[in-house]
């Protein structure tokens, strides 16, 4: 009896266009690594191939969604819309003071129903100083599209983009909201005693500015403590960092049920949710990173085949999401495809050039951490 071969199923190198088969460990042109997606799809293919020619039943197994969701290689066009919507900055309907200015005016008026007038005014003047701490620290590392907002009910943001940078860099700017906040109130109290003892309005703004600092000083994501932590320990090791953010969700939940604030819980509950996203990226990011050497920092000066690599990372990366809605009936249109590919690319860009943090960086930035713990300790006591 005639012994028959299994055909060899392949698909096109992204990054040369070659034919990369089952069994390939790297692209024999340009060797590039295969990915672990790219090996499923292989094989969803070979044993596809397999059934279709000995015309039996396709095997009763649950492939991944991204095997069967990636086609070889996307339009050059896509890229290049893609692209421009990555490189551009964010289109705004108003500016960054008149952005801050108007969330400022709504967080007040949705505060004032639960607050005095007061109290309104010295805890949005203490969410600012803390995201002004978060600004001056992306400024002083050379953030874009840097900006500042309020969010009613939640607090404020600061929001910036890095492309290159480092993690000690990112847990400087974590640690750079908290603590300025934490000194100053410690200022006041030592340096102030007594107006601090008379001054109801004042012990008010002493007493905001130590409880929200120390409780954004907490291992949990994604408050800075835990923002730190990450960016310090496990920003390199998706696993790791996929169950350190569980882990931190699962204890943010816990503080919120203790405290009946159905607010955390619900920021608990989404960060769970998110983490298989940033596993996803964490992924891309470290497979992407073995193709950055010899890449210039600047990324409009990128050619097209490195423009390339990063637009298919992110594609990759966002493959299971997308199989996900297109399933349940509500496929994404392709400029909110474009804008999800844009901001994948610009989080599997900043994951893949953050530089680790060395032995003396990790050292001195958990001393600091630790010391602001310390400050914040009577604080969490009292609470």
């Amino acid at each position: 009896m005639k012994e028959t071969t299994l055909p060899t199923a392949s698909i096109r190198c992204y990054i040369c266009g070659s034919q990369i088969r089952v069994g390939d460990e790297q692209c024999t042109s340009c060797a590039r690594i295969v990915s672990a997606p790219e090996k499923e799809a292989l094989e969803h293919r070979r044993q596809t191939d397999a059934c279709r020619d000995h015309q039996t039943p396709r095997p009763a197994q649950d492939f991944s969604p991204l095997a069967t969701h990636i086609p070889a290689l996307a339009p050059t066009g896509d890229l290049e819309a893609t692209w421009a919507d990555f490189v551009a900055p964010r289109n705004r309907r108003f500016g960054n003071t008149g952005l801050m200015l108007l969330t400022f005016v709504l967080f007040l008026l949705c505060a004032s129903g639960r607050f005095n007038l007061v109290s309104v005014v010295w805890l949005a003047s203490v969410l600012l100083v803390h995201e002004l701490g978060h600004l001056a620290a992306m400024k002083l590392f050379g953030y874009r599209d840097l900006r500042v907002f309020f969010i009613p009910f939640l607090g404020a943001v600061a929001t910036g983009r890095s492309r290159v940078g480092s993690a000690w860099q990112r847990g400087v700017v974590a640690l750079a909201g908290p603590l300025p906040g934490m000194l100053l109130g410690w200022a006041l109290i030592i340096f102030l005693p007594a107006q601090v003892g008379s001054s109801s309005s004042l012990r008010t703004l002493v007493g905001m500015l130590l409880a929200i600092n120390a409780f954004n000083l907490l291992p949990l994501l994604p408050l800075d403590g835990g923002r730190l932590l990450n960016h310090v320990l496990f920003a390199r090791r998706p696993g790791l960092e996929m169950a350190f953010q569980v882990l931190t969700a699962g204890g943010l939940v816990l503080l919120a049920v203790s405290s009946r604030s159905w607010l955390l819980a619900s920021v608990g509950v989404f960060v769970v949710f998110t983490s298989q996203t940033g596993r996803r990226i964490s992924s891309a990011a470290q497979r992407f990173r073995a193709q950055l050497v010899g890449t210039p920092s600047d990324v409009d000066t990128w050619a097209d085949d490195q423009r390339r690599a990063l637009f298919e990372a992110a594609r990759h990366a966002l493959a299971p999401a997308q199989a996900s809605l297109e399933s349940q009936g509500r496929p994404l249109s392709d400029e909110r495809r474009r804008k999800a590919l844009a901001s994948y690319m610009g989080a599997i860009l900043d994951r893949a050039t953050a530089t680790p943090t060395g032995v003396a960086a990790t050292a001195i930035l958990l001393c600091v951490y630790l010391a602001s713990c310390a400050l914040a300790l009577p604080i969490l006591r009292i609470g």
